[in-house]
This record gives structure tokens, C-alpha cells and sequence, in this order.
């Protein structure tokens, strides 16, 4: 490989992070890379379908693993903080469906 084209791949990796990290760092675009995440499956109990869309499942959990170590890389705190915020809201949305009503076991 060249000298030229090294230093093109090495300022497209640099904006690659520059840009990753610019969408982790804020509240909105943590919020947005957990709705891929959620969207994706990544935590559902198998991509198995047996039939072609498997193919499908496997190809958006690949994408969204490389987009979550990719996101570790740049910012593994802001990751993190995504993941702790996102169980957050879904804590708030669960109390919400419950009419905001605390459980015994609360501690509230």
C-alpha cells in the first residue's frame, strides 16, 4: 500500500472515531444507537428463524456489533452511560404503564 493511500485510510478511520464519538457523546444519539440496538435484536434469545431471515437477523446484528465496538473504542464510559440510561427509561416506562404506583418492595 502507499504512502498516499495509508494517509487516506488513516484520516478516514480518524473521522470514523471523530464522528462515532460526536454521536455517543450526546444524550440524543446514545438514545438513538440503543433504539438500533433494541431494533436489532441483539438481546433476543436467538436470530434462528429457520428460514432466510435468519441471513437478515444475522447481518443487523453483525453491523450492530461492529457499531457497539466501535462506539467502545472511541468512548467506553459514554457506552456504558448509554446502557445505565437506557435501563433507566425502561424502568420509568414500566412505572408509567403501572400508573406510577410504587411496589412494596420499592424504595420509595
Amino acid at each position: 500500500m502507499s504512502r498516499r493511500m495509508e494517509k487516506t485510510l488513516k484520516r478516514a478511520q480518524a473521522q470514523r472515531a471523530a464522528d462515532l464519538a460526536w454521536v455517543i457523546n450526546d444524550p440524543r444519539g446514545r438514545r438513538f444507537v440503543q433504539r438500533m440496538v433494541d431494533d436489532s435484536g441483539l438481546h433476543a434469545v436467538s436470530p434462528m428463524t429457520g428460514n432466510s431471515h435468519t441471513f437478515y437477523n444475522l447481518g443487523r446484528l453483525d453491523f450492530i456489533q461492529q457499531l457497539l465496538n466501535d462506539a467502545r473504542v472511541v468512548s467506553l464510559a459514554n457506552v456504558r452511560l448509554m446502557e445505565d440510561e437506557s435501563i433507566v427509561r425502561a424502568q420509568e416506562a414500566e412505572l408509567d404503564q403501572r400508573g406510577g404506583e410504587e411496589t412494596p418492595d420499592s424504595d420509595g
